[in-house]
């Protein structure tokens, strides 16, 4: 593989070198050194999927250290770190209205897509400043306990609907997907969702404020807000909610009007191993890593080869899977990219009235 011989080339050109610093190597069990790569993701269920589906496979194969670390998804914090010039990262996770974002202002390095299997990948995870990990979805997810014999919040003008479905909500303390949910509650088509009537849709989510017991920041908080009783209905994110799920808790998921997005690798501008870390989205978008993903978290696969390896058993429980994603809508990134910034702004007002 073009990749394997390319990625021990460079070991040893540094090896050789003796250019390898402290922080940029560690050692194994023989006491050698080994080159280190900092990949950087949401943590939760989602970062341990990662882990054993690409992490892993990956230090093994490679030879190489994979040393994570994880963020909430602030974007300012990526661009000060690639501006300020001092880049610890290598790899990052992102969401996919970050790419066009980040590229527009030279956050990013290019994609080598000598190496990335270019011609395997969905359109749709392709970029020439990024590469889709996953396709996920924003959903409604309720604690089963609160709502029994059947009857249960489906949509979300269900969700806004606390005279019939009672009890406490939360929400993502982040505009980017609660728009299309406040409009899709507000009765909006979703043919007709996008361009976002933004004025609408701050209307709408002010009838659900004072329901909104938490404004969730980190993935796995809904899944600990549900399970807990906390809230007894709210957005999150499938794969959370399904491992939940699957783990005994009291909380189940509606596809009703969800919100399809995906996951992006980016390289910061500046990476000191960005060699590396070309080597390693390379492999975590190939087919092999692609289809093991999901038997850890059911987030769907962006390389076409990997649907055909997927079990069925647990295919149907993609957001792509034919049946769920019939009942979504895929959220126009190009939209978010160019309204983003002033749609924050005055979010991060609204949430102080």
């Amino acid at each position: 593989m073009r990749a394997h011989f390319r990625l021990i080339a460079v070991t040893a050109v540094l090896a050789l070198a003796g250019v390898l610093t402290a922080c940029d190597q560690s050692q194994n069990k023989n006491g050698s050194s080994v080159e280190e790569l900092v990949v950087v993701s949401y943590g939760g269920a989602w970062q341990d999927a990662q882990r054993k589906a690409f992490f892993e496979p990956f230090e093994k194969k490679f030879h190489v250290r994979i040393r994570e670390e994880t963020w909430s998804g602030d974007f300012g914090k990526l661009k000060a770190m690639v501006q300020s010039g001092n880049v610890t990262w290598d790899a990052v996770d992102v969401e996919a209205y970050m790419v066009p974002r980040g590229a527009a202002q030279n956050l990013y390095e290019k994609i080598d897509y000598s190496l990335v299997p270019k011609a395997e990948l969905f359109p749709a995870a392709i970029h020439e400043y990024g590469v889709a990990t996953c396709f996920w979805s924003t959903i409604l997810a309720y604690n089963t306990n609160a709502f029994k014999g059947g009857s249960h919040p489906s949509g979300w003008k269900d969700f806004w609907n606390v005279v019939k479905f009672p009890g406490a909500r939360a929400l993502r303390k982040d505009p980017v997907a609660n728009l299309e949910i406040a409009l899709l509650a507000a009765g909006v088509p979703k043919d007709n969702l996008y361009p976002l009537d933004v004025d609408a849709a701050f209307r709408s989510l002010d009838r659900i404020k004072p329901q909104v017991r938490v404004w969730w920041e980190a993935g796995e908080q809904p899944a600990q807000l549900l399970g807990s009783g906390e809230v007894a209905a709210s957005t999150g994110w499938n794969g959370r909610i399904y491992n939940a799920a699957n783990a005994g808790k009291p909380e189940a998921i509606d596809w009703t009007d969800g919100i399809i997005s995906s996951d992006w690798w980016v390289i910061p501008r500046g990476s000191k191993h960005r060699d590396l870390a070309e080597e390693f989205i390379a492999y975590a978008s190939s087919a092999g890593p692609q289809a093991a993903m999901p038997t850890y978290i059911p987030y769907g696969p962006v390389n076409k080869k990997s649907i055909a390896i997927v079990p069925k058993q647990i295919l149907q429980n993609l957001p792509t899977a034919p049946a769920n994603v019939a009942k979504q809508v895929f959220m126009n990134n190009a939209w978010w990219n160019d309204h983003q910034a002033e749609v924050l702004e005055r979010w991060n007002r609204w949430l102080l009235q």
